[in-house]
This record gives structure tokens, sequence and C-alpha cells, in this order.
């Protein structure tokens, strides 16, 4: 409508689905006056990080943007991460820090702590 885009996505890279779990932490934002349902900073950041390839390069740093401009519900983040890639989470977080983006040292623990157990992670 008026040559605006909207993306609607059910299911991102990796087989990520719009589940009742990202469906109850959907919020309302305004978006060029009117509101519109997207999903939870913590559900957009595992996204763009896994989709993050050769030709999307920006989805990393926007993912870092997240990190940088949210209050993030770690624990969320956490589990999340858990069921769609700890490693690129955690690579991400840690990166994350490297830029002096802040990152709680238990976020990046537990996902390094199931990574490094041989557990059948991403």
């Amino acid at each position: 409508m008026h040559g605006i885009d909207v993306d609607v996505i059910f299911r991102a890279t990796r087989d990520i689905l719009f589940d009742d779990e990202m469906a109850a932490r959907v919020s309302d934002a305004p978006i060029y006056g009117r509101s519109l349902p997207v999903v939870a900073a913590e559900d957009l950041l595992v996204m763009k990080a896994l989709a993050t390839g050769e030709d999307t390069g920006r989805y990393w740093y926007d993912a870092i943007a997240i990190l940088a401009r949210h209050d993030l519900d770690w624990e969320y983040l956490s589990m999340r991460a858990r069921q769609n890639g700890a490693r690129r989470i955690c690579s991400l977080l840690l990166f994350a820090t490297s830029v002096d983006v802040l990152v709680p040292g238990r976020a990046i623990d537990g996902l390094y702590e199931l990574i490094r157990g041989g557990s059948d992670v991403d």
C-alpha cells in the first residue's frame, strides 16, 4: 500500500517457524502511522544471525544492533538459541563483546557449555 513493502514471514532460515512461543511475545509497533505486529527482538536477533550468509552479511550487524539497542530477555534468547543455532548465537555474542556491546557472561557461558558438552546442537 502506498509503495510500502512489508515482509510477512512464517518460516525463517533453518526452518524457524512462527510458533506459539513467538506469537506470545509479539508486540505492536508504529510503522508509517500504522500499528503492526512485530516479533520480539530476541526472535528477530536469532533469525538475523542464522540467516547471515555470504550475500547477507549485513544481517550479522543487524543482530549486533539489536543486542546494542534492546533490553533483552536473556533467558528467552538462550532458549531460542538452544533450539535453533547455539553455535551461531554464541559466536554472535562473543563477537558483540569485541565491538564493545555489553553481553552478560552467563548468556555466553550457558551456550558455550552446551556446545562444549557435545550435545546435538546446530
